[in-house]
């Protein structure tokens, strides 16, 4: 996939979780940045480990966008990266326990906005 595709599929992959998660549990890694982190130094650097790989993808798209010519190169890459993490991250939030997915759906329209 091209780098715009493989952004755009990360949040495509995060509105059909959504719509199919009969029971609203949410993301298993988001629940526990938010139950169990904070009280747990041990799961609270794994969390911040996944977290991190996360927006290294991102950024590792968007540079591979820009030298290929098919994202803005004057998009700043690690900001962008950052900035895409938190609408995951919100994506999987607002998500979560929601029967109305047209937040969720703003969020992944800016997402790729955000990259072309």
């Amino acid at each position: 996939k091209c780098p715009k595709e493989a952004i755009a599929s990360v949040f495509d992959g995060a509105i059909k979780d959504a719509q199919h998660n009969a029971d609203y549990c949410g993301c298993f890694m988001v629940n526990t940045s938010l139950e169990l982190a904070p009280h747990d130094p041990e799961i609270g650097a794994m969390v911040e480990k996944c977290f991190s790989l996360t927006e290294a993808f991102f950024h590792r798209m968007i540079k591979k966008g820009q030298a290929e010519g098919t994202i803005d190169s004057s998009l700043n890459a690690k900001n962008t990266a950052r900035i895409l993490f938190g609408l995951l991250a919100g994506l999987r939030v607002v998500s979560r326990g929601r029967t109305n997915l047209d937040v969720a759906r703003v969020i992944v329209s800016h997402a790729k906005t955000l990259v072309g």
